[in-house]
């Protein structure tokens, strides 16, 4: 009578030359314990090493779950981040993520806690806009809001050091017909830097901007950029219903009518970390358009840290790396109480002290805040405390004393 191990042993396809290799049990010792064929002077019990070999041969649980991919990326995380934290092969959590199988129901649900407490941390890092009321104001003879974000010329942009670098590379891909990437974290000064260089390249007359006008970036593609550039550039061309090979033609000999012009050709995308990879690798191909060596256009992106994981990490892009010149801009870097002098002397003193915050408040908020919209809102925070405080000036004491996370 065979051993009940022996429909084990044939379900998972394992021949007895190499089950008797693997295990060190004789091959006819090894074929006749499982057939029932007991040999005589055969004194152990190969069992325990048969069964524990058919053990270690099975492959795997495999639990399936939806590809989970988008909801690591979608928060701004690598799949490195949460292969360290998990201590998994990062190709092994890749492919979990890509395909939706895990190996066991452990590992999903260590990796949903971990995506969890991502989210949770993420909260905490929100910021919240801080406004101040109207008796605040007169408390500290403001004319308005020293600490909104609203630019009514170039003179309400304070000249960080970083900016101001970030500014001359865009400055130079625009002369030079390169491709610059600038990344931040929220409130480090991308929309304002954005501002001021429109405002230069406006004043070109050799320069025209092109700006996709679709509001989720996520969903800008080639056919997009297409549209774009050619509407801004004024092409009279019906374009509905015309395939990519159509506008993308049409868009080779706009642009090398406008280089024959003398005009240089600014493609300009903000929110640019919402760019899936394909979009990427679409502007990647008209960026190749030229004229023997010249190429025809410049591209701008400007977008938040994800941006540069990107370009970093995801080897789909190498070819779009290796072309763009990617800037990350900083912080304040020490100016914090420059900046403020700035933003109250722009507001308009109206008679007050213009040491409303003292040395120590403005050492209490640089080690808080390290951003531009983190610092208005702690700013603005600790007037309103002072304010309520009935204190005609913000003290070190008074912004420690601010719960929260800036």
């Amino acid at each position: 009578m065979t051993h009940s191990l022996l429909k084990d042993w044939r379900k998972l396809g394992i021949s007895y030359r190499i089950g008797a290799e693997e295990t060190g049990i004789p091959r006819s010792v090894l074929y006749g314990f499982l057939h029932g064929q007991k040999k005589l002077g055969q004194r152990s019990n190969p069992e325990p090493i048969i069964r524990a070999y058919l053990e270690s041969k099975r492959p795997a649980l495999v639990v399936e779950t939806p590809p989970m991919a988008k909801e690591l990326f979608g928060l701004g995380l690598t799949v490195k981040q949460a292969a360290e934290a998990l201590k998994l092969p990062k190709g092994d959590l890749y492919r979990y993520l890509a395909q939706g199988k895990w190996p066991n129901q452990q590992t999903v649900d260590a990796f949903r806690v971990w995506l969890d407490q991502s989210k949770e941390r993420g909260k905490k890092k929100m910021l919240t806009k801080i406004s101040l009321t109207e008796e605040v104001l007169y408390n500290f003879g403001l004319k308005r809001d020293p600490f909104t974000n609203e630019m009514e010329s170039t003179e309400d942009i304070f000249d960080m050091r970083e900016l101001a670098r970030a500014e001359k590379k865009i400055l130079i891909a625009a002369e030079k017909n390169g491709w610059v990437a600038v990344t931040g974290p929220v409130g480090s000064g991308k929309t304002t830097l954005l501002k001021r260089v429109e405002a230069r390249l406006a004043k070109k007359k050799e320069i025209v901007i092109i700006k996709p006008r679709i509001i989720e970036k996520q969903y800008l593609g080639a056919s997009h950029v297409c549209d774009s550039i050619l509407q801004d550039m004024g092409t009279n061309a019906v374009l509905t219903h015309r395939t990519l090979e159509y506008k993308a033609r049409l868009v080779g000999r706009t642009l090398e009518e406008a280089y024959r012009d003398g005009k240089k050709v600014v493609i300009v995308i903000d929110e640019a970390h919402l760019l899936r990879p394909e979009a990427l690798l679409a502007l990647k191909r008209i960026y190749e358009f030229e004229i023997g060596f010249k190429k025809l256009l410049s591209i701008i992106l400007v977008g938040q840290q994800g941006l540069a994981r990107q370009l970093k990490s995801n080897f789909e892009l190498a070819e779009v790396s290796q072309r763009v010149d990617l800037y990350e801009l900083g912080s304040l870097n020490g100016a914090v109480g420059a900046y403020i002098e700035h933003k109250l002397s722009r507001a308009g003193l109206n008679g007050a002290d213009k040491d409303i915050f003292d040395r120590a408040a403005l050492k209490a908020i640089g080690d808080r805040a390290d951003t531009p919209l983190s610092v208005n809102n702690l700013a603005a925070l600790a007037l309103i405390t002072a304010h309520d405080l009935s204190e005609k000036h913000v003290t070190g004491e008074i912004v420690k004393g601010i719960q929260g996370s800036f």
